[in-house]
């Protein structure tokens, strides 16, 4: 797994009971030999355990042309990465969908929850990069704070119409 970098957003999971019995390396075999060069991984680390598929997708035409020659056809490589614990599922995707055996056996997370993973009442915010989701053409894009602690610096009322993009904290 050394030779990968994963760009893309992970989806959160809990596994449902059902989860353990699930036979991961059969079902994503399964769903990939019918593409072509597909490749099967599997390991642990630290208590952590992975499962990935790769493989190439059937060449479709790009949806910027609008002829019929193959020879402009997009072939695409599609994977899946399951990482999972005793507790948690962390999949990763690209150009593919996540098979309905295993998304019938995980809950989605909620988004509080996740929000609250690593943060703690004592969490010190020491940066904050926000955009704006006003698509004015007058207004401010991009704001970013540094401060020893955030907490005490920046308003609700100022920040509620900006998403956060990047954040740094520290626990106490």
């Amino acid at each position: 797994m050394e030779d990968f970098i994963f760009n893309e957003s992970a989806l959160f999971y809990t596994r449902a009971p059902a989860f353990a019995m699930l036979n991961l390396e059969e079902i994503l075999r399964s769903f990939s030999k019918k593409r072509r060069k597909n490749d099967y991984k599997e390991g642990e680390i630290e208590n952590v355990c992975y499962k990935f598929v790769m493989f190439k997708t059937d060449p479709k035409q790009p949806t910027f042309y609008i002829g019929n020659d193959p020879y402009w056809n997009e072939e695409k490589t599609a994977y899946i990465l399951i990482i999972f614990n005793e507790t948690y599922v962390a999949i990763l995707k690209q150009n593919t969908v996540i098979p309905k055996e295993i998304t019938d056996n995980l809950i989605p997370i909620e988004y509080e929850d996740l929000l609250n993973l690593f943060i703690a009442d004592n969490t010190e915010y020491k940066h904050l990069s926000m955009r704006n989701i006003d698509g004015s053409d007058y207004a401010i894009r991009s704001k970013s704070y540094d401060a020893i602690d955030l907490k005490r610096n920046i308003s609700a009322i100022e920040a509620s119409k900006y998403s956060i993009q990047n954040m740094r904290e520290k626990k106490r």
